[in-house]
């Protein structure tokens, strides 16, 4: 499966302006073209809201998870694309098939709001991490939305110089005080930089064994980081997140088989390129864009 993430800022250093709705849907009408995928704009049953163009929530494509054959496992036939409809992790824990990625988004007030509005529009997950420094915003945005806490999915992410077992441990539970919640539904390695990659993720099964999280899982690993747990008889990551859209298909294939093969639910970041002009100035997407003044 690949659940998508949307968030309001680019790579680090660079901020995202988001274009247009029409360049949005040509720009990634375009990178469905050239790998074959169907994308549609999610209208939330008539009009569409403005606020979710302005989050860099307004695209969903669906044909993402429901078009294509392997490595894509299909959407659940009985839940439309929407911002509630979920995949069944490996763990048996469900996920929601799209969320708002809170990168670089300042804490206060533009996280705080971010995730305010993209819980009032119907969104359920929220991604942050330790290095996003706004932990603390998207846990009172979370608190003060008065919807239960059980029909929220909040992942956040072990920064890289706190791998280590003693270090992840003390990591999370600094997570969860900033963001004042019991528990977290998904806590991910954020990636496999400086190692320690075992004595880390065992200290995540501790984290699941204490119910301090629902699921774990990993962040830009490649197959050989994941193998690197199976060789040491560890259990496999529920999700690994990492930048995907259609015009990396190709390159990130085999990653993809992969963890189709071994139940691994992909969860895609940059899912509609950050807004960076590498991806929007690519000949497949300025085609498309020229084709729909």
């Amino acid at each position: 499966g690949l659940s998508l993430l949307r968030g309001g800022r680019g790579p680090v250093g660079r901020s995202m302006a988001l274009p247009p709705r029409r360049t949005v849907a040509a720009t990634v009408g375009a990178a469905a073209a050239a790998t074959g995928l169907r994308c549609h704009l999610w209208r939330g049953g008539g009009a569409f809201p403005p606020m979710l163009s302005l989050l860099g929530l307004s695209l969903l494509c669906p044909g993402l998870v429901a078009s294509l054959g392997p490595p894509f496992a299909h959407a659940p036939p009985s839940e439309p694309a929407s911002p509630t409809a979920t995949f069944e992790l490996r763990d048996g824990h469900r996920m929601p098939m799209f969320g708002l990625g809170v990168y670089q988004s300042k804490p206060g007030a533009e996280t705080y709001n971010a995730v305010k509005w993209a819980l009032e529009l119907g969104y359920r997950m929220i991604d942050s991490a330790m290095i996003y420094r706004n932990e603390e915003s998207v846990g009172k945005a979370v608190r003060d939305s008065g919807i239960p806490r059980e029909q929220l999915f909040v992942t956040t992410k072990l920064w890289d110089s706190d791998h280590g077992y003693e270090r992840a441990i003390a990591a999370c539970e600094k997570s969860l005080k900033e963001m004042q919640i019991d528990y977290l539904d998904l806590y991910l390695i954020h990636s496999p930089n400086t190692g320690k990659l075992v004595e880390t993720w065992d200290a995540l099964l501790e984290l699941r064994r204490r119910g301090l999280v629902k699921s774990i899982g990993v962040s830009n690993f490649a197959e050989k980081h994941i193998q690197a747990l199976v060789s040491h008889g560890r259990d496999l990551p529920a999700v690994n997140q990492i930048e995907m859209h259609p015009l990396l298909y190709e390159e990130r294939k085999d990653l993809l088989q992969y963890c189709l093969e071994n139940k691994i639910l992909v969860q895609a970041y940059g899912s509609i390129f950050y807004g960076d002009t590498k991806w929007l100035k690519d000949p497949a997407v300025t085609a498309v864009v020229a084709a729909h003044p």
